[in-house]
């Protein structure tokens, strides 16, 4: 979701298009058919700008490490807020990292 608005739905290996304008926003993902368990981040959006992120587990422990690692997350940790039992979090790609991950999902 984007500033509590449905954008569209996640399944591994897919990715989500959402055009916003520019300001302060808040993505929230949710996890499974209950809207109160997911993870949210607010993001500033500067002009013709494009954001990619990702989702991970979320790290608290050595082990959770090897889970980011054999998932294939790549982007830096985002701040944020996540519901109680929520495993996952998002990660900010670079705008070349994140291009090239969607042309990867295409082909």
């Amino acid at each position: 979701m984007v500033d509590g608005k449905p954008v569209g739905t996640l399944a591994a290996g897919a990715f989500i298009v959402a055009d916003r304008p520019p300001g302060r926003h808040t993505i929230y993902v949710v996890l499974g058919p209950h809207k109160d368990s997911g993870f949210e981040a607010d993001i500033q959006v500067e002009p013709g700008a494009s954001y990619y992120f990702e989702l991970g587990p979320i790290v608290r422990m050595n082990i959770d490490l090897f889970r980011l690692d054999s998932m294939g997350v790549t982007g830096r940790p985002m701040p944020g807020r996540s519901s109680d039992g929520t495993p996952f979090m998002f990660y900010a790609l670079d705008a070349a990292a994140g291009a090239a991950s969607v042309a990867r999902l295409k082909s």
